[in-house]
């Protein structure tokens, strides 16, 4: 899922909505320092210490990507060969592919796939940064800086930005001669900072393992710091604000391509790049009222009538063709994407009384099919059409509401077999009954619009490979 995250696959999109995700239970430690620091060698000895505990632990290292091929060495894992064969630990490199501020642009999520994955510490090593770089701190509880000594004296000390987002700083290869000048300008910086916490110093000769102890205690000093102030909380609010922005800046990033005719505007001095920048966005305005709508309800609210003066989809065409051509599939397929969002609030509405959702009735429907009324999770995901994980959620749902229960495959010991249960076969006839009357939200369309349309959308599934049958 992780690859999917950082390739933007479609499908994560679903599994991360099911995700049960359990952030409450995981401490985010962050290790950011200029390269050369021993990140990887601290972070090793952080597994170490950790899993000495008992404690399962994940490691998000991000590796520079080269401008020119785009690759990345990923050579942090192979530092870390040690806990290879450890079940408790998960390594995962990551190219930063561009992305500055020492981390990847996929980070965040990635980070919300090893809380759901049940991980208890998960540690993120970022790339070599300099003086600014603090892209960290937005997505960790604790951040580690590692500096060196001889990294400069008290002025370089004082403006470097990356130490002050540091909540521990550790000047690793202490064993170097200019360890307590680097220690007494650290010192002098932490003096001068006006925050509730004060980051405390720990010097580490990380290969040898020695201070290795005192940074784990100043980590655990911090966890209990970030949880009786509040801190912990207002972190991770705005953790989850800073990644939503990100998400939306990337989606429109990709939207918003500058036509050339509007380059060669700025490019030969027609127009300034102010108001080109205007006339771009122009376009994304008539979905204003939408996006805003969308943003502050649910989907299922989605269904509710707009009441526009305008069709915007229409209007979009429109100042599609005149800037980029022709624009019946990019107004047939956002049409197609609205009508979604309707049906599926409408749908969830009508289910809403029963306790389901238009997904779980589809899985209660399905097994309602089989001859036993089981089926394997795995057959489950393949008719549905939906990852493996969705398919788990949705039955664990249904299995907390009554309506399914699991059990051991006989034909595979290592599988399981949903199976409904009478409530769930209830629930499946009052729903289908309200459904039918609704015609599935259909009514304003005749018998033959609706096998037109059926018709339609399966030359799509079968073209994006759904099946092979004629």
């Amino acid at each position: 899922m992780i690859s999917w995250v950082e390739n933007g696959d479609p499908r994560i999109r679903s599994v991360l909505k099911d995700l049960k995700s359990s952030a409450a239970g995981t401490r985010v430690i962050g290790l950011t320092g200029s390269p050369g620091a021993g990140k990887s060698t601290v972070t090793s000895a952080l597994v170490r210490a950790f899993r000495a505990r008992e404690q399962s632990v994940a490691v998000l290292a991000v590796d520079p990507s080269s401008p020119f091929t785009g690759g990345a060495l990923l050579g942090d894992r192979v530092r870390m060969q040690e806990h290879a064969t450890d079940d408790g630990v998960f390594i995962r490199s990551m190219g930063s592919r561009g992305q500055l501020g020492g981390l990847a642009a996929a980070t965040p999520q990635a980070i919300r796939v090893l809380q759901a994955a049940g991980y208890e510490v998960i540690l993120v090593e970022t790339v070599g940064v300099g003086q600014a770089e603090v892209e960290i701190a937005s997505a960790a509880d604790t951040t580690v800086v590692l500096v060196v000594p001889g990294m400069g004296d008290s002025v370089q000390a004082a403006k470097a930005g990356v130490l002050e987002v540091a909540d521990v700083l550790v000047v690793n290869k202490a064993d170097r001669p200019d360890t307590k000048a680097t220690v007494r300008d650290l010192r002098a910086m932490v003096a001068l900072a006006q925050s509730e916490w004060k980051p405390p110093i720990v010097p580490t000769v990380a290969t040898a393992g020695d201070g290795v102890d005192d940074l784990v205690k100043e980590l655990d000093r911090h966890d209990e710091w970030l949880e009786s102030s509040g801190e912990r909380a207002r972190r991770r609010l705005a953790r989850a604000r800073d990644e939503v922005t990100a998400l939306a800046f990337g989606a429109l990033a990709k939207r918003l391509t500058v036509p050339d005719e509007l380059a060669a505007r700025v490019a030969d001095g027609r127009c300034d790049p102010t108001e080109a920048a205007e006339e771009l966005l122009a376009a994304a305005v008539i979905f204003k009222d939408l996006s805003e709508r969308v943003h502050a309800h649910k989907v299922s609210c989605v269904s509710r009538e707009l009441g526009l003066p305008f069709d915007p989809i229409d209007r979009a065409a429109r100042i599609w063709e005149r800037r980029f051509g022709p624009a019946s599939a990019m107004a047939a397929v956002t049409s197609i994407m609205r009508a979604q969002q309707l049906l599926l609030g409408e749908l969830d509405a009508i289910l809403r009384p029963y306790g389901l959702t238009f997904a779980r009735y589809e899985a209660l429907v399905l097994l309602s099919f089989s001859r036993e009324g089981t089926l394997p999770l795995r057959v489950m995901g393949e008719r549905l059409m939906v990852h493996p994980t969705s398919v788990t959620n949705t039955i664990d749902r249904l299995e907390a509401q009554g309506m399914v229960v699991r059990r051991p495959n006989p034909a595979d010991g290592r599988g399981r077999l949903a199976e409904i249960t009478q409530r769930g076969r209830d629930a499946v006839q009052v729903a289908t009954r309200d459904l039918m009357a609704a015609e599935f939200g259909m009514s304003g369309y005749s018998e033959a619009d609706r096998e037109a349309l059926f018709s339609l959308l399966r030359s799509l599934r079968r073209s994006a490979g759904d099946f092979s049958a004629g």
